[in-house]
């Protein structure tokens, strides 16, 4: 595998198989001369990537800290931080720079990246928070409502993208957190 950065500051990776390597650790496949298949993202989606690494670690962590004495908020949080920080971030974020099809200004990553991120770190800190101070609901309504425009804006970034099974794929997510989010602020009022 190759990589390489171009002046438009777009990474590349080159995923084909070089002449002459095999294809399984037993020596069997040999070159097939095989289309390339070339996977272009800018450099912006690598933040997405980085979060959502960083939150399934700190999910790890979380889990491994209180393994022993677990309670409800502790799994519940360690599943979201995979499962939205970690996971949904880091493929909406690659996924959005691999299917750009326009230039995307600084500033609609930085603010896709803060509302995301800052919305879901309000929503875990207010269900921490819960029994605790009498304002927790505010903290995860405001940060429910924060992940609204941080999904129209992952929607924002892939505008003029080729139609195709990875871009109703994208879609499908960012309208899963979006039909989802009611539901949880409406849990944590429950």
């Amino acid at each position: 595998m190759t990589a390489g950065t171009r002046d438009d500051g777009a990474v590349d990776r080159d995923v084909r198989q070089p002449a002459g390597a095999t294809g399984a650790a037993d020596g069997v496949g040999a070159a097939d001369g095989r289309e390339t298949v070339t996977l272009r993202f800018p450099r912006w989606s690598l933040a997405f990537v980085a979060a959502g690494v960083a939150a399934t670690m700190g999910a790890g962590i979380l889990a491994a800290a209180t393994a022993s004495r677990p309670s409800e908020f502790t799994v519940w949080a360690t599943a979201y931080l995979v499962l939205v920080l970690g996971v949904v971030q880091a493929a909406l974020g690659l996924a959005a720079g691999v299917l750009a099809a326009r230039p995307v200004r600084a500033a609609v990553v930085a603010s896709a990246f803060v509302l995301f991120n800052a919305g879901s770190a309000l929503v875990i800190t207010g269900t921490g928070l819960d029994g605790v101070v009498g304002w927790n609901v505010a903290l995860v309504d405001v940060g429910g409502v924060a992940l609204i425009p941080a999904m129209g804006l992952f929607l924002y970034l892939v505008r003029g993208a080729r139609s195709g099974v990875w871009l109703h794929l994208y879609r499908v997510v960012v309208a899963v957190i979006l039909i989802s989010m009611p539901i949880g602020l409406i849990l944590a009022r429950v």
